[in-house]
């Protein structure tokens, strides 16, 4: 029986050593890649960080494993002789028309297809379905040929692609980004329809890079991608382009930190009314909010990321919390500046101040005072959050009263769980709240991103949406949210 979290399984002949080739099964599975090897005489690996292993498939197609790592071996005694077998863990796996290494730079583009890319590239204006044209239907069923007259039977229809591919196209930093619609048709059956459709993610890239690089690549698009649609992205297939435009080299890409993220099956499911941007209807503004976003990754990749690994999952915690307050400290400091100054007073004072307190004998309170005075005019962690919110409450604000408010309690909150008590008086009352404390933090980060890449928060506010986006559920619920926190402030 075929196991649903199976990938792929093959069989095939794999180098591992320049002058030994041994026996082996690749399978792929839901969340771990591994190639079991065997011989009946036996061998080693020696396999240092990041060896990479070629080999032949029994269908004769060429694989590649790069970032392999020895999970287990043994050593089995026979009659006749010492058999061996191995396990082995890659980071990624190629399979196409060609060999490659973790350093080769032959990739031209790579293609995926995301779990919700029918919904985030839902294009009703290049598929559809005429129904009781019985006139049209009579003329498409009479062109089978001139000797084939069809007649018809009750209500019928036809189904039908207008022929468009590109659903948007971005030019970015890293090349070409665009959507495109890939169309086959099965041969002729009593099955209907006949037609197979996907949306592919495509990038085209500038200089050709190597896997790693275009992998790397890809899953900031995902990862830019999955906010707008509203949930993490499972990647259902990932294909590379190397050789030339005139004589392609395709291959097949499983990359081990990308197979399949569980905690997707269990999110709210998105429809395409609830896109933050709609790439097929706005697909200019998409083109350009996405470029945007896109050049200034390799600053903002480490916020990023961190708030990437809770944001869409349903489980709150501490940790969440926690992580969603942090980020902030992440974004690089050129995005906290203003010309604002302190008192010549208080700068006087604190100068003072530090004078006596240097004079001090060494010690824990002594440093912890002088600590403090040099951060005073600083940016906090209070304040870089009350920065970033500035443009949502520009743009939102009837939509989210009070939000510093809220911002001060996260803040406060998250103080608590890591320096313990400060200025929290019932953490019990306040730990009911942790959800909404947790979705400020992540809101204010997030939606002030896009909007500095210049995401129209009001103009998709005002549009007819259902609860599929955290964004939509978040602001839904905002009020109500609000008014329990300030009930719970009052008694503690």
């Amino acid at each position: 029986m075929h196991d649903p979290d199976q990938i792929l399984k093959r069989n095939g002949v794999f180098q591992v050593t320049p002058d030994r080739r041994v026996n082996g099964s690749l399978s792929i599975w839901a969340e771990q890649i591994s190639v079991d090897l065997w011989d009946v005489d036996k061998f080693n690996i020696d396999i240092p960080l990041n060896t990479v292993i070629h080999g032949v498939l029994d269908d004769l197609t060429r694989i590649s494993l790069i970032g392999c790592r020895i999970r287990s071996e043994r050593t089995i005694a026979r009659h006749d002789g010492v058999a061996s077998t191995f396990k082995v863990l890659p980071s990624i796996v190629i399979i196409g028309d060609r060999y490659f290494t973790d350093q080769d730079r032959e990739v031209l583009s790579i293609s995926v297809v995301i779990e919700d890319s029918e919904i985030l590239f839902y294009d009703a204006e290049a598929f559809g379905t005429v129904f009781g044209n019985q006139e049209m239907i009579q003329h498409v069923a009479n062109q089978r040929g001139p000797d084939e007259k069809r007649s018809l039977e009750g209500l019928g229809w036809i189904t039908y692609y207008t022929g468009k591919t590109r659903i948007f196209t971005s030019e970015t930093e890293m090349g070409i980004v665009s959507a495109n619609h890939s169309t086959t048709f099965r041969s002729e059956s009593a099955k209907f329809p006949n037609q197979e459709r996907e949306v592919t993610l495509d990038i085209e890239f500038k200089e050709k890079a190597s896997v790693v690089e275009a992998l790397s690549q890809m899953k900031k698009v995902v990862r830019f991608c999955a906010l707008i649609v509203g949930r993490a992205q499972n990647v259902k297939k990932v294909v590379i382009c190397s050789g030339t435009k005139e004589t392609p080299e395709i291959s097949q890409v499983y990359d081990d930190k990308y197979l399949y993220r569980q905690d997707v099956r269990f999110t709210n499911e998105p429809d395409n009314l609830n896109l933050l941007i709609d790439p097929v209807k706005d697909s200019d503004d998409f083109s350009m909010v996405l470029s945007s976003w896109l050049s200034r990754d390799e600053q903002w990749n480490l916020a990023r990321t961190r708030l990437d690994e809770g944001w869409g999952e349903t489980r709150y915690g501490f940790d969440r919390l926690i992580r969603a307050a942090n980020v902030f400290d992440l974004i690089p400091n050129t995005e906290y500046q203003d010309d604002s100054v302190l008192d010549p007073k208080i700068v006087n004072a604190i100068c003072l101040s530090k004078q006596l307190f240097r004079e001090l004998p060494l010690g824990p309170e002594r440093d912890s005072v002088l600590s403090c005075l040099g951060r005073i005019g600083t940016w906090t962690l209070r304040k870089k959050i009350h920065h970033r919110s500035r443009c949502i409450i520009e743009k939102i604000e009837s939509i989210v009263p009070q939000i510093d408010f809220v911002i001060d309690e996260a803040v406060k909150y998250r103080n608590y769980l890591v320096h313990g008590r400060n200025g929290i008086e019932n953490e019990f009352k306040y730990k009911s709240y942790i959800v909404f404390l947790t979705k400020t933090l992540e809101f204010v980060f997030l939606a002030s991103d896009l909007i500095d890449m210049g995401w129209d928060a009001d103009s998709w506010y005002n549009k007819n949406k259902t609860h599929g986006h955290p964004f939509v559920q978040y602001l839904s619920d905002f009020n109500g949210s609000l008014i329990g926190m300030r009930m719970v402030k009052s008694k503690c």
